[in-house]
């Protein structure tokens, strides 16, 4: 079987690249696995702050923290925060 076959009969069920990823990061910048920091939800956070501090980039767990579980949308009171996310 080839790698584009497997990519699509797997398909949503298991995120090869994040898995791949992932390991990447922690083989070889563990620290940048680690959290930095730690609110009660993503509305407590200075954008622009964490950017002049120099952080590039965030990541997010979708399930019960942007969206409601097995659910695709997001929160609608995360909506500000998540769009001033984007603009920084």
């Amino acid at each position: 079987m080839r790698w584009t076959d497997f990519r699509a009969a797997v398909g949503q069920r298991i995120n090869v690249e994040g898995i791949v990823f992932s390991a990447r990061v922690f083989f070889n910048d563990r620290h940048l696995s680690l959290p930095h920091v730690a609110v009660r939800d993503i509305r407590c956070i200075d954008w622009y702050e964490l950017h002049r501090r120099g952080f590039k980039g965030v990541v997010f767990d979708k399930d019960n923290t942007i969206t409601v579980p097995h659910s695709l949308t997001l929160w609608p009171p995360l909506r500000p925060s998540i769009d001033k996310c984007k603009d920084v």
